[in-house]
């Protein structure tokens, strides 16, 4: 989870702002190899927690497999290592970027496949719940909950929803 935090929302940005292409693709591929060794190993994960007789964990590590696989960070990561793949062959020529572009179109699709049933693109108002999920720490705070109910759905939204819990902290903390 650290890895999507960081690494996808700080570290992958600064590479690509930097034009650092080589250090992003290589962070692209560490972040996908990441997502199929917790595909692959999920299994045998989730069967341990039954055998361990763990079964609130089993629903834990359940819900945290799907947050992964629905991540809107994963699909970012995705499509941003297609689009780096792509570039650095098209300093070869147009013919090898356009080969280049068809097998990594086909990877995206699988990776769009997995998560989401392929339905990706979702309208802001049901991506709350069954949508794209943007993974937090969840060992630092619970699941909270996004403010689509409040009709402020979107990036904008839960800013103003920080705000809000920061504006709120203050007036408690100037009447005790």
């Amino acid at each position: 989870v650290q890895l999507e935090i960081i690494g996808a929302h700080v570290l992958l940005p600064c590479l690509l702002a930097s034009g650092n292409e080589r250090e992003a693709s290589k962070f692209c591929d560490r972040h996908q190899a990441f997502h199929l060794d917790h595909n692959r190993n999920a299994g045998d994960t989730f069967a341990m927690t039954f055998a361990q007789g763990t079964f609130l964990e089993s629903v834990d590590f359940n819900g945290l497999r799907s947050r992964l696989r629905d991540s809107a960070t994963r699909f970012a990561v995705a499509a941003e290592r297609a689009a780096t793949r792509v570039l650095a062959k098209g300093a070869q020529g147009l013919s090898q970027a356009a080969q280049v572009a068809q097998v990594e179109r086909r990877e995206l699709d699988e990776v769009l496949s997995e998560g989401l049933g392929g339905d990706v693109l979702l309208d802001e108002a049901e991506a709350g719940s069954g949508g794209l999920h943007f993974n937090q720490d969840l060992s630092v705070r619970p699941e909270w909950f996004r403010p689509v109910a409040e009709g402020a759905a979107g990036p904008a939204g839960v800013l103003r929803w920080w705000d809000d819990l920061e504006a709120e902290d203050s007036n408690q903390g100037r009447q005790g």
